[in-house]
C-alpha cells in the first residue's frame, strides 16, 4: 500500500507518493483537495499532510480531512500539521513570525492560510471523520500536530 505526503512543495519523502498541486521536482501534480483527482490513491496506509490544511478556505476543512480519511485503508493513518493560533500567539518570537505562520509565507500564490485552527478544533475535526486521534502535541514553533487512525 502507499504512503502519500500531500502538499510535500520540496519535502520530498523517500517511501511517500509525494504530491504537489505545483509540479515540482520529484512530486506527483494533483489538487490535494479534490476527491475525483485524489480517488485514485484510495487504500492508503499512511497520509502525512504537513502544512497544508490551511491553505484551504474554512469552510471546506472537514469535507477535505473527510476525503483524505476515506482515502485510507482500514487501519491506516494520518499525520497532520498546522498552525496553532492560539499557541502561536503564545510562543512567537516577534510580530513578524506569528504574522507569517498566521497568514502564510505569501511568496507564491498557493501560500496563504485561509483557515485557523487550535489543538482542540483539529482534534474535533479528526474525530467527526471517524478517526480515532492518538496523539495531538503543541510544538514549539506554534503547530499542533495530531495523529489519527481509522478504525
Amino acid at each position: 500500500m502507499s504512503k502519500l505526503n500531500l502538499g510535500c512543495g520540496k519535502d520530498v519523502r523517500e517511501g511517500y507518493v509525494n504530491i504537489d498541486s505545483r509540479g515540482l521536482p520529484g512530486a506527483v501534480q494533483r489538487d490535494v483537495g479534490d476527491r475525483e483527482s485524489m480517488e485514485v490513491f484510495t487504500g492508503a496506509e499512511h497520509i502525512l499532510a504537513k502544512d497544508i490544511l490551511e491553505h484551504f478556505p474554512q469552510a471546506d476543512t472537514p469535507g477535505i480531512l473527510q476525503m483524505w480519511a476515506d482515502l485510507l485503508k482500514p487501519g491506516g493513518t494520518i499525520e497532520v500539521q498546522v498552525p496553532d493560533i492560539r499557541h502561536a500567539v503564545q510562543v512567537a518570537p516577534n510580530d513578524y513570525w506569528l504574522v507569517r505562520l498566521v497568514y502564510g509565507g505569501q511568496d507564491y500564490a498557493e501560500n496563504y492560510h485561509r483557515a485557523g485552527f487550535t489543538k482542540a478544533t483539529l482534534v474535533e475535526l479528526l474525530q467527526e471523520c471517524g478517526l480515532e486521534v492518538t496523539d495531538a502535541e503543541q510544538t514549539k514553533n506554534g503547530n499542533v500536530i495530531a495523529k489519527a487512525r481509522k478504525p
